[in-house]
């Protein structure tokens, strides 16, 4: 409800969304970077009812003041700076737990958004990625739950796959499954044995977007 906080956290995420493409990564230890991304993910969640409760700000001189709908993806992009994984790997326990926390996100993926779809397929990406150093057992724990076919995550992947029109959502999603087959044995007998996508319920928002 405060103009000022609200022009702090665009700037804050503005900035963040630019360090993605540094080596930022590297520099950040595991308790920093996990507070982060809870922070991050919990904002995302309840974007909503920020973008409501700002919606009234006064603004301030060349500001509005307000969180706008656009902050939604910066904020998703950044998400990806406290996922890499340069190196040394990342504890198991480090990585379910960021998972777990992602796998919040699944349904922003039947958003009647393209900005929005691409973050959060970004974002499970960079989850698979950190995952490829981990030992083969391990990795199984920690995606094979993130691809299990009751999470909402999996149940709009499979349904971008059939459904959707656009050519760079499709690859995004292709590549995303596809790697995540090959790093976890786990993941393709969870996605052999869920519903196919042409089963699964299709929102209209999905067929027009993503």
């Amino acid at each position: 409800r405060n103009s000022l906080n609200c022009e702090l956290v665009k700037e804050t995420f503005a900035v963040l969304d630019k360090m993605v493409v540094a080596e930022v990564a590297k520099l950040l230890s595991d308790e920093p970077r996990m507070k982060c991304l809870r922070t991050v993910v919990a904002f995302v969640l309840h974007f909503e009812a920020y973008l409501e409760v700002s919606r009234d700000n006064a603004g301030l001189p060349g500001a509005s003041g307000k969180i706008s709908p656009v902050t939604l993806h910066p904020a998703l992009r950044s998400i990806v700076l406290f996922i890499a994984r340069p190196v040394p790997v990342a504890p198991e326990e480090v990585l379910a737990e960021s998972a777990e926390l992602l796998a919040g996100l699944g349904p922003l993926l039947g958003r009647n958004c393209p900005a929005t779809v691409e973050g959060v397929l970004s974002a499970f990406a960079a989850l698979v990625q950190a995952c490829t150093k981990l030992q083969s057992d391990a990795c199984n724990r920690v995606l094979g739950p993130f691809f299990a076919p009751e999470r909402p995550a999996t149940q709009h992947l499979l349904a971008l796959l059939a459904h959707s029109s656009n050519p760079k959502i499709h690859g995004q999603a292709v590549s995303l499954l596809t790697s995540a087959c090959l790093l976890a044995s786990e993941v393709l007998r969870v996605l052999v044995t869920a519903p196919t996508a042409a089963d699964a319920d299709r929102p209209e928002d999905r067929r027009t977007s993503a």
